[in-house]
């Protein structure tokens, strides 16, 4: 299994180098790193030491240096997060014990995160994609039956409310998402799923199921059940 790691590196795309920099907090994996309006980088949730992890931290690229900040209400992993428009991030959906519906924004002024409504399908190894309207598209990903999933929803910040949209046609569990200039979304499957291959990918979670057996109980009674009748490339 891949170990959670706080090590973080820096690459110059002018000499094609890598740097080491400061070092996390909470060593993770799992989770997102987003770039702030103001420049730095939030990194929130993650597996650490095989638990679902709450904190988050923010980097500083003037200091190279991470600074902790407000946990969320929910540990996760495999979650998206996003930059709206206004700045804020909303985070959605990820691993939490199964697959989870909440989300909760941060607000990079207060540094301080808030509990959002609760999306209408639980889901992990998603996505979520702003919109030119300012409205953000969540869809795919791995649903509460551990079933590849091809729903899909509408999140609008004014009115912090998902709406559910029409299902997608044989969309893999991971996949990225481009903004075209006609205002559609195309879904592109990616090269590899995350850091996994396929086969990585169901021993990862066979893995957890192993070692959080009480935890992860009914994970352990349906993770055989997932159809992987979709090929990850």
């Amino acid at each position: 299994m891949t170990p959670d790691m706080n090590n973080t590196e820096l690459y110059d795309p002018a000499t094609g180098i890598w740097t080491t920099t400061g070092d996390l907090h909470v060593s993770r994996l799992g989770h997102t790193a987003s770039v702030l309006l103001n420049g730095k980088v939030l990194i929130a949730g993650g597996l650490r030491h095989n638990h679902e992890t709450n904190t988050a931290e923010l980097y500083d690229p003037s200091t190279e240096t991470w600074t902790l900040t407000a946990d969320m209400s929910h540990g996760r992993y495999y979650h998206a997060a996003t930059v709206l428009t206004n700045g804020q991030v909303l985070v959605t959906g990820g691993d939490d014990a199964g697959p989870t519906n909440t989300a909760e924004l941060y607000d990079p002024s207060t540094n301080m995160w808030t509990t959002d409504s609760s999306m209408h399908f639980g889901r992990f190894f998603h996505t979520a994609s702003v919109l030119i309207n300012g409205n953000v598209l969540v869809a795919g990903g791995v649903n509460d039956e551990y079933h590849i999933a091809n729903t899909a929803e509408f999140y609008n910040p004014s009115t912090e409310t998902y709406m559910p949209t029409d299902k997608t046609k044989n969309l893999p569990s991971s996949y990225k998402p481009f903004i075209l200039t006609s205002k559609k979304v195309f879904a592109l499957v990616k090269i590899i799923v995350q850091f996994f291959s396929t086969q990585n990918y169901i021993n990862h979670f066979k893995q957890i199921k192993i070692l959080n057996d009480h935890k992860l109980s009914r994970r352990s009674r349906k993770i055989n059940s997932i159809s992987y009748e979709h090929s990850f490339y």
